[in-house]
């Protein structure tokens, strides 16, 4: 654009020194700034509501997991109950 590229560089970053903050300090601004702020808190909500859906859900399947492996240790007891008793009657008997 210019035939210095420094020049433009330092003519670009004045304008928006000069005219950029009266732009950021404006009302539309501020009004803009609140509006994202509260986007970001409405987005927050949802993340957070998504996030306890799946925490629950973890929760059931982690109890779950809990129940069968209850059942699958009372289980591998029994059998082992069996087979020592069955040893036992079968020492009876020698």
């Amino acid at each position: 654009m210019f035939g210095n590229n420094h020049f433009a560089k330092y003519a670009v970053g004045f304008l928006v020194g000069t005219v950029g903050v009266p732009l950021l300090k404006s009302g539309i601004a501020k009004k803009a700034y609140t509006y994202m702020t509260a986007g970001a808190f409405i987005a927050k909500d949802s993340i957070m509501e998504t996030v306890e859906k799946t925490q629950a859900c973890a929760m059931d399947i982690a109890e779950d997991a809990k129940v069968i492996v209850e059942e699958y240790y009372a289980k591998e007891d029994a059998d082992y109950d069996e087979a020592l008793a069955d040893l036992e009657e079968d020492v009876k008997e020698v």
